[in-house]
């Protein structure tokens, strides 16, 4: 194990983002926060590494020397200090991915404030994917090398279950003038380690069901020269933590890249997510837009479903 601590002090701006997360999170006239302890290990898959952020909760009471003037501290009213915790690892790719964000206390407000201050500390990241990472060879060549478990590198695997011929099959039925089917979607073990990783250990399991209801008639409407833009509609969804299942809300947007009467490329265009913080909705957001499976689907079942015959 190797004590980074100073490292990222001296070259990252870690001490100004610590005394934003005090403004946000803590309370009292001397309130503060800083990084307490950072480390890296060296593990066959990769390389983990933890951080341990301090935070003060502190108000002191100040009176006014009758002889000399100054303001002087003569007591204090509160202090309190916990410890957040995030504890993640670095695989092939040399960017790290967050398992967990634990605190005593006050958990879901600084577990927001805090990944948010990882996720977006470009030198922080900069710094551990040139120097950090370097500890196992460097971000390339010597990465490749590493014989990782599928625990924790995913992205082989589907992360969704889900049916779409009862779909699909209304879909190239032209005898049918109203297209009305669900398509129900849960996660693979995979999608449950992603959706886990990618939330800080907020979630860790999802459900959706997606009601398609569309007039025939309306489908040459979707259809460009070069595109295929399908009408916004809101979608619901539960996440669950290990305790609670939350219902949110986005909208989807679907579009499709067509060459030659063909589909080559998707996008679910996932937006405005409500019912969590904006930065986990962000983050979902990204990863459903971003996702191989879903847009492979998305082709396919154009292709398959005879729209642009």
């Amino acid at each position: 194990m190797a004590d980074i601590t100073q490292l990222i002090i001296e070259e990252t701006n870690i001490d100004e983002e610590a005394a934003r997360l005090a403004d946000s999170i803590c309370t009292g006239n001397e309130k503060k926060s800083w990084l307490h302890k950072a480390t890296a290990t060296i593990r066959p898959n990769g390389v983990g590494v933890q951080f341990q952020v301090k935070l003060r909760n502190q108000h002191a009471w100040f009176a006014r020397n009758p002889i000399s003037g100054r303001r002087v501290r003569v007591g204090t009213a509160y202090s309190n200090t916990s410890t957040v915790k995030f504890t993640g690892y670095m695989g092939r790719s040399c960017e790290i991915q967050a398992y967990t964000v634990t605190s005593a206390n006050e958990i879901y407000a600084v577990l927001g404030v805090f990944a948010s201050l990882l996720a977006s500390n470009g030198p922080l990241n900069l710094l551990l994917v040139e120097k950090v990472c370097s500890m196992i060879g460097g971000r390339n060549d010597a990465l490749t090398n590493i014989s990782f478990d599928a625990s924790d590198e995913l992205t082989g695997e589907d992360d969704y279950n889900y049916d779409t011929s009862t779909c699909l099959a209304k879909f190239q039925d032209p005898e049918v003038p109203v297209i009305e089917c669900d398509i129900p979607i849960t996660l693979t073990p995979a999608g449950k380690q992603r959706i886990k990783n990618m939330t800080f250990g907020v979630f860790v399991d999802a459900y959706c069901d997606i009601s398609i209801n569309v007039k025939r008639a309306e489908i040459p409407l979707w259809i460009q020269e070069d595109h295929i833009r399908i009408p916004q509609q809101t979608i619901e969804c539960d996440l669950v933590t290990t305790d609670e299942t939350i219902r949110i809300d986005f909208t989807v947007s679907p579009q499709v890249m067509i060459e030659n009467r063909r589909a080559v490329n998707a996008s679910l265009n996932m937006d405005d997510v409500s019912g969590i913080p904006s930065y986990l909705g962000e983050r979902l957001a990204n990863e459903v837009n971003n996702n191989e499976q879903i847009n492979r689907t998305m082709i396919n079942f154009v292709n398959d479903s005879g729209i642009l015959s």
